[in-house]
């Protein structure tokens, strides 16, 4: 009979998380029917060589060996590529990948609790949350962030193999187990570098469910933590690597960027704004800009006091109801990685970032309402019409979100309503609008990007092209030496710097300036000394002030890099006629 319950329980739940993601009546298909976006799916995919030639050795070798899109996440891109090869290249076969994955981890997960914990409906409560709440729709609906879905796998195969090893007699088995569990473990770490609070998380199951701490003493303790030790190890070392390539590409943001009171009080309003965001999950979006130093004092105290009530209260149950502080330092503890202490990028919090997460604050709520129901027989009655409207209202916010993912134009023009003063929407939407030839709508969201943040470089550059574009070259040369003067100020250099400077150049040799122009040139060749633009244009500089010979190898150097550049083709052509 349990057997059956349990199957029927999985059935379910595989039904009700397709039906989240794939069977929005007013959406048919749902996920499976959106697109790529700009964000990211260019790198990870379309404009991807590796992934667009699909599964190989030497794809796959250099899965391993390169870091590309600010991170060394190998089995990532070999996943990717197997659906290439399966799929082909359209955007479907990519976003089935990413649901069938996420159904598979809401079955594990459920499965790790009911078998830990023997109690069935506190587990398939969590894995029903886990399966269709709105803030997982980031990391199911949006192609790159595969690592999310594929590491969890991961998390929950490492969490099953660990609770085998825990039960198995001493002897070879249990060396099997322990083996099978760091294994699937540094895998997992392949797949995206957040499992390293993997070891953390176990030796909290030690605590509850499994309760390994019991009997007198501390040594159980003891041996717990040293299980741990190798899979510590593996972390740290997934820790360096990621941090050496995110530092080398810039995506390490420097104390001059955020400092260390900034980064410490978003990372505590961050806690109290992730639980705000799972328990009332409406204004989500793909980005929340960093407050800085923008935080008051009102909002620095209510996090603070959260964060100690709730910890206070959790360690005040620890001995009867075991469930609270577990839960709730799971939420902590695997937060602490993207929790902004390391800046990472811009954001001061991210969707994407509760998908594990997330299971902390479940599995508080859910043992709770199971102890409930057996104190309080009279609130029985209200648990299945509360469960069903909680299905509906997550399954419609899931729905409308996975919407917003069809394409960018959509993805962020949601974003710019949603999070009031969201610059970096703002600047996506209006490259999206650029994109599209809608140059003064562009133009307009570029300035509103910079009006909210005003040393955002690449907003200036985009404003330039744009500008460019629509023929306002003063506005553009304008925008071009500001992206300059900021890009210059950055402690690393940036991919556009030698581009910017090589567009300012262009409009000081079309105001005619040859001569500064020249000079600007020189500068972006220096970053980029394989710019073909930046070639072609200081020899255009040469030419124009009379060194002939000096243009020549310029224009030849150009096509030595770029054999096919009609630009380099054409002054040399011009060059040969006047002779």
């Amino acid at each position: 009979m349990k057997a059956t319950a349990d199957r029927w329980i999985i059935v379910g739940l595989i039904g009700l998380t397709i039906v989240a993601f794939c069977g929005d009546v007013q959406y048919p298909g749902g996920s499976l029917r959106n697109g790529f976006t700009m964000f990211d799916d260019n790198l990870y995919v379309y404009e991807n060589a590796h992934v667009r030639t699909g599964l190989s050795w030497s794809n796959v070798s250099w899965a391993f060996r390169e870091y590309h899109a600010y991170n060394w996440h190998p089995l990532t891109w070999i996943s990717l590529m197997i659906d290439r090869e399966v799929f082909g290249i359209g955007a479907w076969g990519f976003h089935l990948t990413n649901v069938l994955l996420h159904v598979v981890n809401v079955i594990l997960v459920f499965l790790l609790f009911q078998r830990t914990t023997g109690n069935r409906f506190p587990s398939a409560f969590v894995a029903m949350l886990f399966a269709i709440h709105p803030i997982h729709v980031e990391s199911v609906a949006w192609i790159s962030e595969r690592k999310d879905v594929l590491s969890a796998c991961f998390w929950l195969l490492t969490s099953h193999a660990y609770v085998s090893y825990t039960r198995k007699p001493a002897g070879a088995g249990r060396v099997g187990c322990y083996l099978l569990v760091a294994l699937l473990f540094a895998l997992g770490l392949t797949a995206k570098q957040m499992l390293v609070t993997l070891p953390f998380v176990l030796f909290l199951m030690d605590f509850w469910p499994l309760r390994r701490f019991r009997g007198p003493g501390l040594r159980s303790v003891w041996v717990a933590i040293a299980e741990k030790i190798p899979l510590l190890l593996l972390a740290i070392g997934a820790s360096l690597v990621v941090f050496a390539v995110q530092s080398k590409t810039g995506a390490v943001k420097s104390f001059e960027e955020f400092t260390v009171a900034g980064r410490m009080w978003n990372a505590i309003h961050a806690y109290v704004a992730y639980l705000g965001m799972f328990l009332y999950p409406v204004h989500l979006a793909v980005f929340y800009p960093h407050p800085e130093e923008a935080l008051g004092l009102a909002e620095k105290a209510g996090s603070i006091g959260v964060l100690v009530a709730l910890t206070f209260i959790g360690l005040r149950l620890a001995r009867t109801q075991p469930y609270v502080i577990v839960g709730w330092l799971w939420f902590v503890g695997t937060l602490v990685p993207v929790i902004g202490l390391v800046q990472v990028g811009l954001q001061a919090r991210a969707d994407r970032y509760m998908y594990i997460p997330s299971l902390g604050v479940s599995i508080m709520i859910a043992w709770c309402l199971a102890v409930l129901w057996e104190r309080r027989p009279a609130v029985r009655r209200w648990y299945g019409p509360l469960a069903a409207i909680l299905v509906l209202v997550y399954t419609a916010g899931t729905w409308r979100l996975v919407r917003v993912w069809q394409d960018s134009e959509t993805l962020f023009r949601r974003a710019v309503n949603a999070v009031p003063g969201n610059y970096w929407a703002y600047y996506n939407y209006a490259v999206e609008l650029q994109g599209q030839g809608r140059l003064e709508e562009a133009i307009r969201h570029y300035l509103q990007a910079i009006f909210f943040k005003r040393n955002f470089h690449m907003a200036y550059y985009n404003l330039g092209t744009a500008c460019q574009a629509a023929g306002d070259r003063d506005q553009a040369t304008l925008a071009y030496h500001r992206a300059v003067e900021l890009l210059e100020g950055l402690d690393y250099v940036h991919p556009k710097h030698a581009q910017a400077l090589n567009n300012l150049a262009v409009m000081r040799f079309e105001s005619g300036d040859a001569r500064g122009a020249g000079k600007i040139y020189a500068r972006a060749l220096d970053l980029d000394p394989r710019l073909p633009a930046a070639l072609v244009g200081l020899g255009r500089s040469l030419e124009a002030e009379g060194d002939r010979e000096g243009a020549r190898r310029n224009y030849e150097e150009a096509l030595s890099v770029q054999p096919d550049f009609i630009y380099a083709r054409r002054a040399l052509d011009e060059m040969d006629s006047d002779e």
